[in-house]
């Protein structure tokens, strides 16, 4: 989760969306072979669906699988957490590269 939500602000002013999905409990193959109860997860394509429809809504998206939301905060912690990624974030490349360019001139003066 910590690589996309760094890559979510480091990308943001590129017009890049970026989006941790956090799934929960999806009905899938592996699931149905390990004779889980998929019957109470959620498709595939409702995970996809939600998923992308939330894209722009990062840096993360938990799904509404009922529980998952609770697990979630629980696990995680962190509250408000685009804007705590958002103040702890580096300057896009492009702006740390010039500022390193500025301090090399700066240094040969």
């Amino acid at each position: 989760m910590r690589l996309s939500e760094a890559l979510w602000a480091e990308c943001a002013p590129l017009g890049v969306d970026v989006l941790h999905l956090n799934i929960g409990f999806t009905a899938t193959p592996a699931m149905a072979r390990l004779d889980m109860p998929i019957s109470l997860a959620e498709s595939p394509e409702t995970v996809a669906r939600e998923g992308l429809e939330n894209i722009a809504n990062g840096p993360v998206w938990i799904m509404s699988t009922p529980g998952n939301v609770e697990r979630a905060q629980v696990i995680s912690r962190v509250d408000h957490r685009a804007e705590t990624v958002r103040a702890y974030a580096i300057p896009p490349r492009a702006e740390t590269a010039r500022a390193a360019q500025e301090q090399r001139k700066l240094s040969r003066i």
